[in-house]
């Protein structure tokens, strides 16, 4: 029993076939996030709480994603990569003149995202791919 099961989780989480899924996703996540991130809006809804918990969300999704499509690469890549698309997406809004503007505190929930996600996905990472598997 325990071996099917063993055998059960080697199938569904190999790693390439997580790998390749992972990319595609984080290239549909990305363009989305992008694409809701600068269409133009008539009120600022920045200042309110529920956005810095939406920029938090979406970088823990953004990281576990990433951290799974490139799971050998340096973690420092992997946060350094996260950070310069969160401080692109804040500069995007602030010169584009879409009637959305840049914040710092914005920049702020994103590293928590950064942060909270990566950390996540490191306690994760030994379970579902063990060192000796």
């Amino acid at each position: 029993m325990i071996g099917q099961m063993r055998t059960i989780r080697t199938r569904l989480f190999h790693p390439n076939w997580v790998m390749y899924a992972a990319r595609i996703s984080m290239c549909l996540f990305l363009g989305s996030v992008t694409w809701i991130s600068l269409i133009p809006t008539e009120k600022n809804t920045s200042a309110l709480p529920i956005d810095k918990g939406l920029h938090a969300a979406a970088f823990i999704v953004f990281v576990g994603i990433l951290c799974l499509a490139w799971r050998r690469l340096n973690p420092w890549w992997i946060l350094i990569m996260a950070t310069i698309y969160g401080l692109c997406i804040e500069l995007a809004q602030g010169l584009m003149g879409i009637g959305r503007t840049a914040s710092l505190w914005d920049v702020l929930a994103n590293q928590i995202g950064i942060f909270i996600g990566f950390g996540v996905f490191v306690m994760l990472y030994s379970r579902l791919w063990p060192q000796n598997a």
